[in-house]
């Protein structure tokens, strides 16, 4: 008989503490819900974000000549949602007439090296321009997210204002006549980013 007590007390206190357990994993994870706790739906408004170019939406040229000034592409980001949203910058619908293999092949000189980009910070005139996020690079064969100095986050209610400027080195040392009459096109584009901390 005190055996079966021994066994049933053991079985009782078992499931009582199963039950605390349970109990506590419960408590647990209703203990991170927080707001109104009578309220049945949770609504959350994300970023809404809008591009606007100010001068053309495309970085488009044509007949490629060493040294020629290239017109820049501005554009600004505006975030109209209620909190602050991290993004990013791509290149969408990128054409480009050449790549570094087929100007290293043809023994016209040249390299891919001699026409750069960069992406710069301006102010709302676009006359100011001092922040580097993008340094200079080779414009991209391809459609790709475009490589930041920092991460590109923007206030609620706030405007961004970028500046794109390509550059065609004059190399007066070396040959540049396979890059002559080339044609690049691309546009720059921008996407929510998933980072924690802020509504995307």
């Amino acid at each position: 008989m005190e055996k079966k007590n021994v066994i049933f007390l053991s079985v009782i206190a078992v499931a009582t503490l199963l039950t605390a357990v349970v109990g506590t994993t419960f408590a647990y994870f209703t203990a991170t819900v927080t707001g109104n706790e009578t309220s049945k739906n949770v609504n959350v408004t994300t970023a809404n974000m809008s591009v606007v170019y100010t001068q053309g939406d495309k970085v488009s040229i044509a007949n490629l000549v060493p040294g020629q000034a290239i017109p820049a592409m501005t554009f600004n980001v505006k975030n109209s949602g209620q909190s602050a949203v991290d993004y990013k910058l791509a290149w969408q619908d990128v054409n480009k007439s050449w790549t570094a293999e087929s100007l290293a092949t043809n023994g016209k000189g040249g390299v891919d090296t001699d026409i750069q980009y960069t992406i710069s910070a301006c102010d709302a005139t676009y006359t100011t321009c001092n922040t580097v996020i993008h340094a200079s690079s080779v414009l991209p064969n391809a459609d790709g997210d475009i490589t930041t100095a920092d991460t590109l986050t923007l206030a609620a209610g706030a405007t961004a204002y970028y500046k794109v400027q390509v550059v065609f080195t004059d190399n007066t040392e070396a040959a540049q006549d396979a890059l002559q009459g080339q044609t690049f096109g691309g546009t720059v584009v921008v996407s929510a980013a998933v980072q924690s901390g802020h509504l995307n």
